[in-house]
């Protein structure tokens, strides 16, 4: 049967049904993969109503079903697990500044599917703004923050299958308090750089182990990262390593334009590119490259979105299509999810204010089995 007439007659099939076809043979798993069917597919759960839908290199606003959304806010957290977002806390600003108003407490869920938020009204969790939060198995641990009132350096467990939450009593050498620090999960443990503590920045490196909730300080050999604190950090699995960039510290409390590597396999730091000082940016890996977005430097806020292949330690400036109320933002939350990188929230120079909004960002094919999580 000609090809034409296969695609003709596969386009009308369910997504499920498409997704069992691909297994059947190269044929039809070529046929089924090609971007004008995945694009124009009316059933694909995460098209969007957009003639850029199915591009690659466009940012577009996420087509949110439902009227419930979250309040605005900015510093929050957001983890992926099982075809949804996660979202924590963050505070609000007062009209036209940046400063703190209101320490959030709350946590929603976004279903990539569906395309719908709701709120988990129970368990509480604690206040926190400019805290941590990674995913280890089905529980997302939250670390430090700022309560509103006080630096806090506890971690709290949230267990999303039983909905349960649980404070861990940690031991070993515990990281001070601090806010506006990173966090990435990687080897069984947590691992925390950086961050603020009220009056200083700093460059120490944490791991916490999930199985023991031991904290253990990290001493590496040779040279380090300078302290800094609003940096931005992303876990890249092929090099198996932890990469940090930006922020504001350093000798001249100024803002920092550095990229550093931290290797699991030999436990050092070495310094691998340089990009535009900046803070409050964000930071994410696909496909051994890392992603940068955003940021201020103390007099604009600015919305650059540069690539850096980890292989050849070169960075790329991407100019992608904007949606119109994109704006120039820092202190986001930024996710990959099914080929997608999705932004949410944070304070946008534009409006002056904190928002609510979800834009989403094409940057390969998608799977086709709904609720795929991996983003490779």
């Amino acid at each position: 049967m000609p090809e034409e007439l296969l695609v003709e007659v596969v386009q009308w099939l369910p997504l499920k049904a498409l997704a069992n076809v691909m297994q059947t043979n190269r044929q039809f798993n070529r046929i089924c993969r090609d971007d004008k069917l995945w694009s124009a597919h009316q059933d694909f759960p995460y098209r969007l109503k957009s003639e850029t839908a199915g591009k690659i290199g466009s940012w577009i606003a996420a087509n949110i079903k439902g009227e419930k959304v979250p309040p605005t806010r900015l510093c929050h957290t957001a983890v992926v697990h099982d075809g949804c977002m996660y979202v924590n806390g963050g505070h609000t600003t007062s009209a036209g500044s940046q400063m703190f108003n209101s320490v959030k407490e709350d946590m929603w869920r976004f279903n990539f599917v569906t395309k719908k938020w709701d709120e988990i009204v129970e368990p509480k969790l604690p206040k926190k703004t400019e805290h941590s939060a990674v995913m280890y198995g089905d529980k997302m641990w939250l670390f430090g923050g700022f309560s509103g009132s006080a630096f806090t350096n506890d971690v709290t467990c949230y267990d999303l299958k039983a909905g349960t939450v649980c404070n861990i009593t940690a031991t070993g050498d515990i990281p001070a308090p601090r806010s506006a620090h990173v966090a990435i999960a990687s080897e069984g443990k947590m691992w925390v750089f950086g961050g603020w503590n009220g009056a200083a920045q700093n460059n120490d490196l944490y791991s916490f182990d999930f199985e023991t909730h031991a904290w253990a300080k990290v001493v590496p050999t040779g040279p380090q990262p300078l302290p800094r604190c609003s940096h931005c950090a992303a876990y890249a699995p092929k090099a198996n390593s932890l990469f940090i960039f930006g922020g504001c510290g350093g000798q001249m409390q100024n803002y920092l334009a550095d990229l550093w590597q931290f290797s699991f396999d030999t436990m050092t730091w070495r310094q691998v590119g340089v990009l535009q000082p900046g803070s409050r940016m964000k930071m994410v890996e696909y496909r051994n490259r890392l992603y940068v977005y955003g940021g201020w430097n103390s007099k604009d806020h600015f919305n650059l979105f540069n690539e850096f292949d980890i292989a050849t330690a070169k960075w790329r400036t991407l100019d992608p299509e904007f949606a119109a109320s994109q704006g120039k933002m820092g202190q986001f939350s930024m996710v990959v999810f099914n080929h997608k990188m999705y932004k949410f929230a944070g304070y946008c120079d534009t409006a002056g204010t904190a928002t609510n909004d979800l834009h989403a960002y094409r940057m390969g094919k998608p799977d086709f089995t709904e609720g795929a999580e991996s983003a490779h």
